[in-house]
């Protein structure tokens, strides 16, 4: 009896062992964002994110035509990067329209508000978010765009349930991010099931899903009334 009490106790002291270390080993596969611009600091990825052609590459007018995006929409660019998908979209709502420029980053926030100032665009809003949520007004949004986001938030469920709110009812998500089913390298990204599941979880449900470049999906969603 006594032996088998021992037993118990080490196999539970070992699988907790085992659990912190499962538990550790996964954060580590996910890099902080410290730990990425030590891999590509913030220069180096304004110049990736600059390069020439790169809004044909992600197809914005595809994107803004099957959200329908029209003057005087209001949109949400988050994970705005330098603001390509933004400046597109300010052209398309029009003076009438804002589009919102979410990003968590200060190097990239400073980026877009200086090319907003040189550019004398009035209709886009830079806003810094966190990494539990857009920070934007309650119902202050037609139409919100993920592009390349979805899989560096730490906690998407969150992070989703505080983008709900900015959504004006009848409001469209679209999130655009890389397909792991496409690439079984990706195994740190998030396949499409489970973005689809997170979403439920978050107050949403899938309105469409469409065909994309680059092993992409294109998912879109509408809140749940």
């Amino acid at each position: 009896m006594l032996l088998h009490v021992r037993y118990h106790i080490s196999m539970t002291v070992v699988l907790l062992l085992l659990n912190q270390s499962i538990s550790i080993y996964a954060q580590e596969l996910v890099p902080t964002r410290e730990e990425r611009r030590k891999l590509i600091p913030i220069d180096k990825l304004i110049k990736h994110l600059e390069k020439p052609k790169r809004d044909q590459s992600l197809q914005l007018d595809m994107v803004m035509n099957i959200l329908g995006v029209k003057k005087g929409d209001v949109v949400a660019d988050v994970g705005a990067g330098t603001g390509v998908f933004s400046f597109r979209l300010a052209s398309k709502v029009g003076m009438e329209g804002k589009v919102f420029a979410v990003e968590i980053e200060d190097g990239l926030i400073d980026y877009i508000r200086n090319k907003v100032e040189k550019n004398g665009v009035t209709n886009i809003i830079p806003v810094k978010s966190s990494e539990s949520g857009p920070n934007l007004s309650p119902a202050c949004c037609d139409k919100i765009v993920l592009v390349n986001t979805y899989n560096y938030f730490p906690d998407p469920i969150a992070f989703m349930i505080n983008l709900r709110k900015a959504l004006k009812p009848g409001g469209l998500v679209a999130i655009i991010d890389m397909d792991q089913s496409k690439d079984k390298a990706l195994k740190k990204l998030s396949v499409v099931s489970d973005v689809i599941n997170d979403m439920k979880s978050s107050g949403f449900e899938l309105r469409g899903s469409h065909d994309y470049v680059d092993g992409k999906y294109f998912l879109v969603f509408g809140a749940i009334e």
